[in-house]
């Protein structure tokens, strides 16, 4: 869907013809790197963390692009900052260290219950354990 939207909007600003053809030159280049090592990087980087922490600390993350992108904006293509861009940005990262706090708080209480539970059943039965 994306690649139709920015079909439809590239051909609206864009009218000249001869701006659409890839030679091989640095655009061919451009495009191919961007498409293959870019992504590439990306799922790599991804399925790594999924692997080693779980899904949800790589989701919790995603929101973070946001914010990079309203800097990078802001400072490569010279964007002017709006206050609702700064006001979004910041609650984007309360919102992920939220997230990440009730994480924390919930792997340490299940961590205490299985704690209780163990010392529970040697209590119990202590040859079991």
């Amino acid at each position: 869907m994306a690649a139709i939207q920015s079909t439809v909007f590239g051909l609206c600003v864009e009218r000249d013809w001869r701006q659409w053809r890839l030679g091989w030159n640095l655009r061919l280049f451009t495009v191919v790197f961007a498409g293959v090592v870019a992504s590439g990087v990306m799922v790599i980087a991804i399925a790594w963390c999924v692997q080693m922490k779980g899904p949800l600390l790589v989701s919790s993350y995603s929101p973070i692009m946001l914010f990079f992108v309203v800097v990078a904006g802001s400072y490569v293509l010279d964007e002017k900052l709006f206050l609702g861009s700064v006001i979004g940005a910041v609650l984007i990262v309360l919102g992920l260290y939220l997230v990440l706090w009730g994480k924390m708080k919930e792997a340490n209480k299940m961590k205490a219950q299985t704690t209780t539970t163990k010392d529970q059943q040697q209590q119990q039965d202590p040859e079991a354990i």
